[in-house]
C-alpha cells in the first residue's frame, strides 16, 4: 500500500502522496476481493486477510487526515467553467487564423450557452434546425430535438434566439459568419 501510494516503500510522515484517499480505498477493495480469508490479519500467525489489518486502517486513516489539510494529491474533480473562463476561452478562440477556430468554435460555444444545452445535443445542430422569426428580423428560431430526455415532436418547440453580448464578440455576426463559411465550403 506503501509503495502504492508513495512511490516508494520507506515513506515518514513528510512525503506527499501520489495518491488519493478514494483511489487507495477502491485498491484496498480490490485486493480483499481476492484474500482467501475474510478474518482479520493476525500478525502472528500471520493469516487472515492482511487489508483488514490495523496498520493499513491506521495508515488510510492517516492519508485522510493529509488529504483533509491539503497535503495529498491535489483533487481532480471536474468543475464547471466559471463565466470569466468562458469568456476567455471565446475570445482566445477569436484569435485563431483558421476560421473553423476564429469563427466556428465560438458560434458552436456560444449556442451550447445560449441554448443551456448539453456539448453533444448541440453536435447534431443542423441548418434546417434553424429559421428567422417572421416578426422581428433581430431574433432566430431554434429546435433541440435531439437530447436524450425527448420522446415526442411536442416536447421539441422552437427556442428564440436574440442577441448575446459577449467581450468584443456580437453573437449574431459570428452565427452567421460560420454557416456563411459552412455553405461556402460546400460548394
Amino acid at each position: 500500500m506503501c509503495q502504492k501510494t508513495y512511490g516508494k516503500i520507506d515513506a515518514s510522515n513528510d512525503d506527499t502522496p501520489l495518491k488519493r484517499v478514494d483511489t487507495m480505498e477502491y485498491t484496498k477493495k480490490a485486493l480483499s476481493f481476492f484474500m482467501p480469508s475474510s478474518q482479520e490479519w493476525d500478525p502472528k500467525s500471520k493469516s487472515g486477510n492482511p487489508t483488514k489489518s490495523k496498520i493499513i486502517s491506521q495508515f488510510m486513516n492517516a492519508l485522510k487526515v493529509k488529504q483533509v489539510r491539503n497535503l495529498g494529491k491535489p483533487s481532480r474533480a471536474r468543475r464547471p467553467l466559471t463565466q470569466k473562463e468562458f469568456c476567455k476561452i471565446i475570445e482566445l478562440l477569436r484569435l485563431d487564423e483558421s476560421p473553423d477556430k476564429c469563427y466556428g468554435l465560438p458560434v458552436y460555444f456560444l449556442f451550447q450557452y445560449h441554448m443551456m444545452e448539453r456539448v453533444d445535443d448541440v453536435s447534431h445542430m443542423k441548418l434546417e434546425n434553424l429559421k428567422p422569426h417572421l416578426d422581428y428580423s433581430f431574433v432566430l428560431l431554434s429546435k433541440m430535438n435531439w437530447s436524450k430526455n425527448i420522446y415526442e415532436e411536442r416536447q421539441t418547440p422552437d427556442q428564440i434566439l436574440l442577441v448575446q453580448w459577449m467581450p468584443r464578440i456580437v453573437y449574431f455576426w459570428l452565427l452567421r459568419s460560420t454557416l456563411r463559411l459552412g455553405l461556402h465550403q460546400m460548394d
